[in-house]
């Protein structure tokens, strides 16, 4: 296997980079509008928070089978379809007033699109060694990243002139184009032809215990602090938004300021990447979700616009950190013989504090308002840091240990 890191960027360009920042530039084009919208429709605050989350619940459903599926599918097949059927359930968005239906079609969308995520991780596990993998994996972040800089933006704008269910008809769109750049991707491409070999589900936990095997601190301990920082991610897309109408910001401006902490995110992932790689994961988490957590503790000291800003750029500054880590620890400690079926497994953990999120601020907010939510939320940081910084062992080793089967 060619060990550049420029050989594996070139390979992972079609299959992954360019799909995974289309679905960004989707997901994240209703963001700044959607929860004042649900509130137009007559959700109250804490309903809004649990709309918001079921796309989260829908990962949680879809992770263990999603992972099983691809351990006996080729990925192209399921990457196709399962983007071609969320992208129905989001254009069925914009022809729908009612919110639990509305609800219904976030949890389908989430569903699906964990599934792409999941296939998406295990082809760079396959395709990319140990060393360069924090450098491959931190693009696939920076995708994410520069998709959430142009989606915010061209949602918050559409929503101000058309109204909301046009950002979903934006994202319908982008999942389409994703769809077409995954389909003239070679065949011949490591993990996208998939495998005569149809393990049973039995095999495939039973190859997960062992690859395990003196391995369970480490997939807790960092399993439990990447939960904390998926949660403060998730729940972002619900308390910026929330707090800019609080300050009386329009969607426009609104998406604006979450473009920015986007755009500082972008400044930041090569080098983190580097550091991944370099010096290590676990550092590099540190950095990431401590000051991800000062930013959100400053968000109920703003009183305007420039306040709000600033704790957008101090949490883009921290995220941008995280850019891949969360992919990056998960496809170190991937046993070989059932990847796809522990990736599955392991963005459970992710998976829970991203449906938490929304619920979990939401929640909150009505209890004891939104800045006592944001003030609880960032010390659910401050533990997530500890746990990393303190408990958790580093995975690079790990990660050269596995072997490179699928």
């Amino acid at each position: 296997m060619p060990s550049g890191i420029g050989v594996h960027i070139r390979r992972l360009t079609v299959p992954v980079y360019l799909p995974m920042l289309l679905l960004s530039v989707g997901r994240s084009a209703p963001i700044a509008a959607f929860p004042q919208y649900l509130a137009g429709l007559g959700a109250s605050l804490a309903v809004v928070g649990v709309v918001v989350s079921l796309r989260g619940v829908g990962n949680l459903v879809s992770d263990l089978p999603g992972g099983l599926i691809l351990s006996r599918t080729p990925l192209k097949k399921v990457m196709v379809l399962c983007i071609v059927a969320a992208a129905a359930a989001n254009t069925a968005i914009v022809f729908v007033r009612n919110v639990a239906a509305i609800g219904v079609l976030v949890f389908i969308s989430g569903s699906l699109t964990s599934v792409v995520v999941t296939a998406m991780m295990t082809y760079v596990r396959l395709a990319v060694p140990p060393d360069s993998r924090g450098r491959a994996l931190s693009l696939v972040g920076g995708a994410l990243r520069f998709g959430m800089l142009i989606g915010p933006v061209a949602g918050g704008l559409l929503s101000d002139r058309f109204g909301v269910p046009v950002a979903f008809a934006l994202r319908s769109a982008c999942m389409a184009a994703a769809v077409a750049s995954v389909l003239s991707a070679p065949d011949r491409s490591i993990g996208l032809s998939g495998s005569d070999v149809r393990p049973a589900v039995r095999e495939q936990a039973g190859a997960v215990v062992r690859g395990l095997s003196g391995r369970w601190y480490a997939l807790a301990t960092v399993g439990l602090s990447i939960l904390v920082l998926q949660l403060m991610r998730s729940a972002r897309t619900i308390f910026l938004p929330l707090w800019g109408d609080v300050l009386q910001l329009n969607a426009a401006t609104i998406g604006a300021v979450i473009s920015a902490g986007a755009a500082m995110e972008l400044m930041i992932f090569v080098p983190a990447g580097i550091m991944m790689d370099r010096v290590g994961r676990k550092l590099t988490a540190s950095v990431c979700i401590g000051v991800f957590a000062l930013g959100v503790a400053f968000i109920p000291f703003t009183g305007g616009l420039a306040g709000l800003l600033a704790a957008s750029l101090v949490i883009g500054l921290g995220n941008g950190f995280g850019a891949g880590i969360n992919m990056t620890f998960g496809t170190d400690l991937a046993p070989a013989g059932a990847v796809s079926t522990f990736l599955g497994a392991w963005r459970l953990f992710g998976d829970v504090g991203q449906a938490a999120g929304p619920a979990v601020v939401g929640a909150m907010a009505a209890a004891v308002g939104l800045a006592g939510s944001l003030f609880v939320t960032a010390g659910i940081g401050a533990v997530g840091l500890l746990m990393i910084a303190v408990l958790a062992p580093e995975t690079l080793g790990m990660a050269r240990e596995n072997s490179q089967g699928p």
